[in-house]
């Protein structure tokens, strides 16, 4: 039936109850042969039965590692076939993708794994859902670990931490999700390449939750593609934002005590990526804490002050302004001394009759929200972008650049060392006497004259020495 089915199919796919009751036969061999048969019996209107069908075998206790890992295997093959002609609803794929990331089986994670990842780079209708999926794996995978399915789910944790990190805008508790990720990184038995992968995921759920929390405080701004908001007017605005610093400096210092469990990884890898973040992460503590300290040295937004009544002086309206000193030094000319305010409030209050300058200078809460949004646009910019599906062979396709010679030398290799053959002479010692030489090329040494070239002055091996017999030992062998 497997030749027919070849040339005829629809032959064969009126066979399909029987095939589908040949794996329940007790023989393996005769179950093996149905699975290969329903790969072409496979349509839109009957895959979710065929399906069911095989997961219910799946569920049985009496089948064997071989035999179950086959079922998976064809499962994934029918609903995969021709760029998943035949899958209806993905979601419904997908649930069955984690369904049989949770059987007592070893040797279908890495299967299940890069179907997870496919399905969701493929097909963005799918990512939301996906999303969701996944960080309820992550929460809830450890509960469901046992020795049986362990090497299984750890394949499944690398997609669940790689789709969770990608498309983080979808999730709905991101904060809880990234507490996972960081929890199942430190299992004692997960592989170094699947813990590197969730650190590094990490970073990046992180890099897209703070900027999910500046789009709230500013009313929707996205900080990749738009351009800073105008300064909070209100007070209630301005403490908002000296709000998000402050949760912001918090989730950072969290997520940094937590990275530094990783930097003494066994894995290396995972150790590079660990420290690599965690100085990252130090960079952005520095600049945010700096932020602060400027805002907490600035007054909020006061109403403007009532015109002045008499030009009897200017410092009226400097109120109490005479306190306030920039330690940070990021007054209008850049000044670095810490008294350059103060001074500049005494010099104004007896030179200057109006306290017009103020208007020429931006309001605190401006250079703390520019602040903050350069700091996440840094962040954002190291994830930017999507990612794309890639065919296996599109490298085939793309032709090769006019004279490009694959062939060729890019650089000339190097002439190879020329050889200098040393004289015999050469070879002995200098306080050497000439006729001592001469004396022992009688014994076997090969003279220059003999040979020449490459052969003078080797040596040739001594034979057996030769034996003299006296007359009357001759004499006795003769007459023997």
């Amino acid at each position: 039936m497997n030749k027919i089915l070849r040339h005829h199919p629809k032959s064969v796919q009126a066979h399909k109850d029987l095939i589908l009751a040949c794996l329940e036969d007790k023989d393996e061999s005769i179950r093996l042969r149905a699975l290969d048969l329903l790969h072409g019996m496979v349509t839109k209107t009957n895959l979710i039965e065929i399906v069911k069908s095989l997961v219910r075998h799946l569920n049985s206790p009496d089948i064997g590692n071989y035999f179950r890992s086959e079922l998976i295997s064809t499962i994934v093959r029918i609903c995969s076939q021709e760029n998943y002609h035949y899958v209806v609803s993905f979601e419904w794929y997908v649930s069955v993708l984690i369904e049989l990331a949770q059987l007592n089986t070893n040797r279908t994670g890495e299967l299940l794994a890069n179907q997870l990842l496919d399905v969701a780079v493929r097909v963005a209708s799918v990512r939301q859902f996906a999303v969701g999926q996944m960080a309820i794996f992550l929460r809830s995978c450890k509960s469901m670990m046992t020795h049986s399915n362990q090497a299984s789910l750890h394949d499944v944790i690398y997609a669940a931490a790689w789709i969770c990190g990608e498309y983080a805008g979808f999730l709905e508790e991101p904060r809880e999700t990234l507490e996972a990720m960081l929890e199942t990184a430190s299992f004692i038995d997960l592989p170094g390449h699947i813990q590197s992968v969730l650190v590094l995921n990490c970073l990046k759920l992180y890099c897209k939750l703070v900027a999910a929390w500046f789009a709230q405080t500013t009313g929707g701004c996205d900080v990749l593609s738009d351009p800073p908001p105008p300064p909070p007017e209100s007070i209630d605005a301005s403490a908002d934002l000296r709000a998000l610093v402050d949760r912001l400096l918090e989730l950072t210092a969290f997520l940094m005590d937590k990275i530094s469990l990783f930097v003494h990884s066994a894995n290396l890898e995972a150790q590079e990526r660990a420290v690599s973040i965690h100085q990252l992460l130090h960079l952005v503590v520095k600049r945010l804490t700096k932020l602060r300290a400027t805002a907490s040295t600035s007054p909020l937004p006061q109403p403007p002050p009532p015109p002045p009544t008499s030009t009897c002086g200017g410092g009226g309206g400097g109120g109490g302004d005479e306190d306030v000193v920039d330690l940070l030094g990021i007054d209008a000319d850049d000044s670095l001394d810490p008294l350059s305010a103060v001074r500049k409030t005494a010099s104004a209050a007896d030179d200057a009759p109006t306290p017009a300058t103020d208007s020429t200078q931006p309001p605190p809460s401006s250079d703390l929200l520019n602040g903050v949004h350069g700091v996440l646009v840094e962040l954002g910019g190291l994830f930017a972008g999507e990612v794309h599906p890639v065919a296996a062979k599109a490298q085939r396709k793309v032709p090769l650049p006019e004279g490009l010679d694959l062939d060729a030398w890019i650089n000339e290799p190097p002439p190879p060392p020329k050889l200098t053959l040393a004289s015999p002479s050469s070879l002995l010692p200098t306080d050497a006497p000439l006729d001592r030489h001469k004396k022992r090329s009688k014994k076997g040494v090969i003279g220059e004259s003999a040979t020449g070239g490459i052969f003078s002055g080797l040596v040739e091996p001594e034979g057996p020495k030769p034996v003299k017999l006296t007359q009357a030992e001759l004499d006795e062998v003769g007459s023997k």
